[in-house]
């Protein structure tokens, strides 16, 4: 349960246990552990941890339980790179060019860009999800509302959603879950009577091209996670 903050977990090793009593010639012995335990995560890095195991040495047939409490912390290895940000469109024979709906004077750009033929690829605000889901929440279909004016503004534009996860899970898991989201975009845009169904596409890309470099996949709470789980808005026009 990674998404938790209360998280169970299995344990199990092999050792050597090294017996030297006053007076006496020192023994070894091959020794198994094996119990289980809970993490209770106080922040994304820190943890309280505690477990119990029993632990068995061959010599003697000698069993006893091992108790341990403590705090775990994962540093993270080096701090999350910038990655490329936006996808790019299927290979054309056509020039592309990329506009931000963020910058300055976007309607003049794309009328500038149109007088050529060349694909348009048109990227709005990302939409982000949480953790191992595919469920927009509120602020998500702020982002869609304040868009979708750009949709409207240009008719003739075909529209792709591309859906993306974090790095933590499988590749299948993660390509399943990126066309979920897609998807779940899709549909509030088309169920809000706010674009037509015959100008969207969808398309997952799993866990490729993030948007943040994630230096540790475990860490699902990092900024570069939260960043990489999100859908990503293109318009292609000629």
């Amino acid at each position: 349960m990674p998404s938790e903050k209360l998280v169970p977990y299995l344990a199990a090793g092999a050792g050597g246990i090294i017996f030297n009593p006053e007076g006496k010639n020192s023994d070894h012995d091959l020794a198994v552990n094996y119990g289980g335990g809970l993490k209770y995560f106080l922040s994304e890095n820190l943890a309280l941890r505690g477990d119990v195991r029993h632990v068995v040495s061959f010599e003697d047939i000698q069993s006893n339980l091992l108790f341990t409490v403590g705090l775990t912390f994962s540093f993270g290895g080096e701090k999350a790179k910038k990655g490329p940000k936006f996808v790019e469109a299927p290979k054309r024979v056509e020039e592309k060019v990329v506009i931000l709906a963020s910058e300055p004077m976007v309607e003049e750009k794309i009328k500038a860009a149109s007088t050529e033929p060349k694909i348009i690829i048109l990227a709005l605000e990302d939409v982000h999800f949480d953790f191992d889901k595919s469920t927009l929440k509120p602020e998500a279909q702020t982002i869609l509302k304040r868009n979708v004016q750009i949709l409207r503004d240009n008719p003739n534009a075909k529209v792709r959603i591309a859906g993306y996860t974090s790095a933590s899970g499988t590749e299948d898991y993660n390509q399943k879950l990126s066309e979920r989201r897609a998807k779940a975009v899709q549909e509030y845009l088309i169920s809000e009577g706010l674009i037509t169904r015959n100008r969207l596409s969808t398309i997952g890309y799993g866990k490729k091209n993030p948007a943040m470099y994630e230096a540790a996949p475990e860490e699902i709470y990092s900024s570069a996670a939260k960043a990489n789980m999100r859908v990503l808005f293109e318009i292609l026009m000629k």
